[in-house]
């Protein structure tokens, strides 16, 4: 079991379709309807957002939110594991239709794809042990090893 400790300095969690200026195109809705099937870009390395469970399925918040999109949409969810550094590419170069994953809105990010409103604004969070007591502030951390995404803002923070 673990507590979570959230600091709030503001990365957000997006839903990225890509945006190509000027590129004429179906609408990729369209796309995802008429083809039955919703190809969703998903971390697997960033519990409680995304993990594979004892059983090795893909478990999280950023899962069952492609979980409902599939659904209200009436399509098939395909879920593909995109590793932080490929949140963006895997939209861009189309193998996924979306990405649901954690990432800050950048003003160089949205030039080429778009943010939705964000279903959670968190960013740096810490697990730890339900029984510890040595670590219950961000401070508590100095001199520890902790370990994060490649890729992030919060690596950029705690490098």
């Amino acid at each position: 079991m673990h507590k979570w400790i959230a600091t709030t300095l503001g990365a957000m969690a997006l839903i990225a379709f890509a945006y190509q200026p000027g590129t004429a195109r179906a609408d990729k809705l369209d796309d995802i309807l008429s083809s039955g099937k919703f190809r969703c870009g998903v971390m697997l390395d960033v519990p409680p957002i995304g993990y594979r469970d004892e059983n090795n399925n893909p478990v999280g918040y950023d899962i069952e939110i492609c979980k409902d999109l599939a659904k209200e949409l009436g399509v098939e969810l395909e879920l593909v594991e995109t590793p932080s550094p490929d949140r963006i590419p895997s939209v861009l170069s189309d193998r996924v239709d979306a990405s649901v994953t954690g990432a800050t809105n950048s003003l160089e990010r949205a030039k080429s794809i778009g943010f939705s409103i964000p279903y959670q604004v968190w960013d740096y969070s810490v697990a730890v042990q339900k029984d510890n007591t040595t670590i219950t502030k961000f401070d508590d951390l100095k001199g520890k090893k902790v370990g994060g995404v490649r890729g992030t803002t919060p690596e950029l923070y705690f490098l």
